[in-house]
């Protein structure tokens, strides 16, 4: 009996994959981590003073996260700076590092770790599966058949 005709599997949906892997790299794990990154980063003619939480609100209108957080500083001035994540939620009497740059107020702490964490996670998932797609691609289609040869 001859050996069965080895057919190549029909190409499919295969390098729409692929792209689908990126952008969810690109949107799951880079923008979250570069949005934590910057918020971190104090611009150059701000200067860093810590204040005393005194109240907040909920976000702008149909946002399901984040605090308009009030504060006062040390000299009595005031203000309120948003602060953009599910997890860190300023309460009265807290303190926290603001920055003023141009005409509005800004924190490092913004943005939690968690969103970092996140982001990482998702570049390292979408890493793997890319490795993964690679590896199929190379080998062929992944049937028990092609398993066992």
């Amino acid at each position: 009996m001859d050996a069965p005709s080895a057919r190549r599997a029909p190409r499919g949906f295969g390098p729409l994959s692929l792209v689908a892997i990126v952008l969810i790299g690109l949107f799951f794990g880079v923008v979250p981590t570069y949005q934590y990154v910057d918020a971190h980063r104090v611009p150059s003619d701000a200067t860093v003073q810590r204040a005393v939480v005194t109240g907040s609100d909920r976000g702008p209108r149909g946002s399901d996260r984040g605090d308009l957080v009030q504060f006062r500083l040390a000299d009595g001035s005031t203000g309120e700076v948003y602060f953009e994540s599910r997890f860190v939620h300023p309460h009265r009497g807290e303190t926290i590092e603001v920055y003023r740059s141009g005409d509005a107020w800004g924190s490092p702490q913004e943005r939690s770790t968690y969103g970092l964490i996140g982001g990482i996670g998702a570049l390292v998932l979408s890493g793997l599966l890319a490795l993964g797609w690679f590896r199929v691609r190379r080998r062929g289609s992944i049937s028990p058949s092609a398993a066992s040869r």
